[in-house]
């Protein structure tokens, strides 16, 4: 009897634990489960059975042409509330609405601090080519961090008319620990301003007047000033006399822009002295002496130089030009209106003026002189406009959508191909 009792204890007890056993199994499964599928925050925190992680510090950011890239910072965390200091497997991807921004690199960092907006690409970076996903591996223990520096160049096609083009970039740092797991995630937008469409000006004479203003650039001293001269804004002469040639200018490609050369003082071109203009000894190898247009509207256009990525800007009234970062206000927008004088030639833009002043040429009489090949792709852009019979049409009286109009989109090409190649179509 007492046999049987023992026997039958034993077999209750052994049913128990089995199920015991099994019910842990089943809600251990569970627990699993929903951690692999977690809830997401705003903040970028969450929280799975015992496991939580974040992502921190992760800010919009804006670029503009004076940038060469942008670096953003952001911090992943294992947020676990533990005693345990096992640490945990963390795999952080990256990925973007876009490939507008082309190449970018991410890699860790000691702190945010270490990663500032003009950040270098530091040790141990890896390169990300959108949109394909990246992504980076860390073990880290309960209340451990680990900060990366994002940056992004400024590459390929940023040109927009509105200046501005943006793609939302996504970070999730997933959390896996044995089987559990949990996600967190944070985004943010990275965006240009006032990066607009490049353009060829057609080979001429040019006033430039600030936009709503009644001022021309113009040389201080006149057309016999010396190199060095400020340039700055004064009252517009209409006059096609050349002893007015100080506010005349014209645009001659160099290397990837344009050189912006006065008629008068002759053989010098736009130079940033300072955050000062001046008109410089003309050196076409001075990246400093290099500017683009870009077309902020159908009749403005700002002026950046290459070497810096700052926009010229005009003062509120007459006075100084000076450059500063191109942010889309009114007085970096400027309206050409063409003079009506001769095309310009070699001989006016690289010789220095003589004791008298030259007489305003006839557009049958202006030529390069014989040997110059420092422009001589403009030569085939020429001919057609003086054969044409009727003038030019000013820059600023031509919608950017009229076929001919005289200024070429060039957006990623180089200006002085850009005259031939649309020349020849």
């Amino acid at each position: 009897m007492t046999r049987t009792t023992s026997s039958l204890t034993r077999h209750l007890v052994r049913g128990a634990a089995i199920a015991a056993l099994s019910l842990a199994s089943v809600l251990a499964g569970s627990t699993a489960h929903a951690a692999t599928d977690p809830d997401v925050t705003v903040g970028g925190v969450v929280k799975a059975a015992q496991l939580s992680a974040s992502v921190t510090g992760f800010n919009n950011a804006t670029m503009r042409l004076s940038d060469d890239g942008i670096a953003m910072p952001f911090t992943v965390t294992n947020t676990t509330t533990t005693a345990s200091t096992q640490k945990a497997k963390t795999s952080t991807r990256l990925t973007s609405t876009g490939q507008v921004f082309g190449t970018s690199w991410v890699w860790p960092v000691s702190n945010a601090a270490a990663c500032p907006v003009n950040a270098e690409i530091g040790g141990g970076s890896t390169l990300l080519m959108w949109p394909v996903n990246t992504t980076l591996t860390k073990d880290l223990a309960p209340g451990e961090s680990q900060t990366y520096c994002f940056r992004t160049m400024r590459t390929g096609n940023l040109g927009s008319s509105t200046g501005t083009v943006s793609a939302n970039i996504n970070v999730a740092a997933t959390l896996s620990l044995g089987n559990f797991q949990t996600t967190a995630q944070s985004s943010a937008t990275l965006a240009t301003k006032a990066i607009f469409p490049n353009v060829t000006p057609v080979d001429n004479w040019y006033n430039l007047k600030p936009l709503g203003q009644s001022w021309c650039f113009d040389v201080t001293g006149g057309v016999n000033a010396t190199a060095g001269s400020l340039i700055g804004t004064y009252t517009c002469h209409p006059s096609t006399d050349v002893m007015y040639g100080n506010q005349w200018f014209s645009f001659k490609p160099v290397t990837n822009g344009f050189a912006i050369r006065p008629k008068g003082p002759a053989g010098t071109s736009l130079q940033p002295s300072g955050s000062s203009l001046v008109a410089q000894t003309t050196n076409a190898a001075l990246k400093e002496q290099a500017w683009t247009i870009q077309q902020s509207s159908p009749t403005t256009y700002q002026i950046v130089n290459l070497a810096s990525g700052l926009c010229v800007s005009a003062p509120p009234s007459f006075g100084n030009l000076s450059l500063a970062i191109c942010d889309d206000l009114n007085v970096q927008k400027f309206v050409y209106s063409k003079v009506n004088v001769a095309i310009p030639t070699m001989a006016e833009l690289t010789e220095p003026a003589a004791g008298t002043e030259k007489q305003p040429e006839t557009a049958t009489g202006a030529q390069d002189p014989e040997g110059s090949d420092e422009f001589e792709e403009l030569e085939t852009a020429r001919e057609p406009q003086e054969s044409q019979g009727p003038e030019t049409p000013v820059l600023d009286e031509v919608p950017a959508s009229d076929p001919a109009l005289n200024v070429i989109i060039t957006e990623g090409r180089d200006p002085a191909e850009a005259i031939m190649e649309d020349q020849d179509a």
